[in-house]
């Protein structure tokens, strides 16, 4: 076994014998000693191939033999040649001939669990449909601006469409202006896609709602991510009292953990004094993962128990660990189920079929523990 550097990839190469007397050919015996290590997993689904130049030199053959045997993986849909980058090893029975997909979405985006799982999900519905699906993460640059660069750059090569996944303004305008068709998927504001795929949080709000008239909530604590005034709008059409807090839209590599922080110290700053303990609400209710993590930090550091002091409703879409024995009432996104819907939105565009202007998909409410379900005639 030998260890190629190429770029920024450690490339393994196995053991491949080449017998110069046999009657099949050189760049056969290679194509075959690949086909093997990808069979056997030697070399992953994403793994980069070793460079034409380094199988000439390691094996001792010419490059043409190198770019043939190469070639015939290509062929046989086992990896799939990218621009400045290698060749990477396909998913099993992948057929990418159709075309090429960008997921493009900030750093923070793809990272965790809830986003990471969806888009997986949705590259390996394409990938079996026919399409190489790349994600493109976008990093903030020196200015704190998102650096569009990466997205250039997979824009030299030809593309059929770009998933932007929760789009920034910046990015809609560039796609726009390359005229390169794209579908807006998330939270959307001022994007001018031809479809929106975004979520619809209606049903899950009536649901909580009309528990907090069921639970004789009187008062209520909302706390969301940006500027979405609709829950509390709706809790005080009931008569319900609501005090709000709104954390502004945060970007950047650190976005998370600096929303989960900013909660935990806005938290331990209205319920850490004598009056905070003294007025806490009937139910406090967080909109956003990285928000609930930092709100039940900060109650649990204060010694305010759920649900003995306060109920708490909070969403659990990228692994949120509540911090609390009880089994958390919560907002939550299935990633699996959403993936299916924009899937199937993206294969209908690529087939030149039509597509709805606006397409839906829908968290769930979970009661909990923390917010149990009450019969009606409670």
């Amino acid at each position: 076994m030998h260890d190629i550097s190429h770029g920024k990839y450690e490339t393994r190469l196995p053991q491949i014998a080449i017998d110069r007397h046999l009657k099949v050919s050189l760049s056969e015996q290679v194509a075959e000693g690949l086909r093997q290590a990808i069979r056997t997993g030697y070399y992953r689904p994403g793994d980069i191939l070793p460079p034409l130049g380094a199988l000439r030199t390691k094996l001792g053959i010419s490059l043409r033999v190198a770019r043939d045997a190469i070639q015939r993986l290509t062929d046989d849909s086992l990896v799939l040649a990218r621009p400045r980058v290698g060749c990477q090893v396909l998913e099993p029975h992948t057929k990418c001939h159709h075309g090429r997909v960008l997921a493009v979405a900030s750093v923070g985006n793809m990272t965790t669990y809830c986003h990471a799982a969806l888009l997986l999900e949705i590259g390996r519905l394409l990938n079996g449909a026919g399409y190489f699906f790349e994600t493109v993460p976008l990093f903030p640059s020196k200015s704190g601006r998102v650096d569009l660069a990466p997205l250039e750059d997979r824009l030299r090569g030809p593309v059929n469409l770009v998933m932007a996944y929760h789009p920034l303004r910046t990015v809609s305008r560039r796609l726009s202006v390359l005229s390169v068709p794209y579908v807006a998927v998330g939270s959307i504001s001022g994007m001018r896609s031809t479809t929106y795929i975004r979520p619809d949080n209606s049903q899950a709000r009536n649901t909580f709602v009309e528990a907090c008239v069921r639970h004789g909530v009187r008062r209520a604590f909302v706390a969301v991510y940006g500027d979405h005034h609709t829950l509390a709008d709706e809790l005080e059409a009931t008569g319900i009292a609501v005090e709000y807090l709104s954390i502004p839209v945060k970007f950047g590599a650190r976005a998370a953990e600096e929303l989960e922080r900013d909660c935990m110290r806005l938290f331990e700053e209205r319920f850490g004094d004598t009056h905070g303990r003294k007025h806490l609400p009937d139910v406090i209710c967080v909109c956003d993962d990285f928000m609930t993590r930092g709100a039940l930090t900060a109650l649990a550091h204060l010694g305010i128990k759920i649900p003995d002091n306060v109920k708490f409703v909070g969403t659990a879409n990228d692994g949120a660990a509540p911090a609390t024995p009880c089994s958390m009432a919560c907002f939550r996104y299935n990633p699996f189920e959403n993936a299916n819907i924009v899937a199937n939105a993206l294969l209908r565009h690529l087939s030149n079929k039509e597509v709805s202007h606006d397409i839906y998909y829908a968290p769930a409410f979970m009661f909990g523990d923390t917010f149990p379900l009450m019969d009606a005639t409670h």
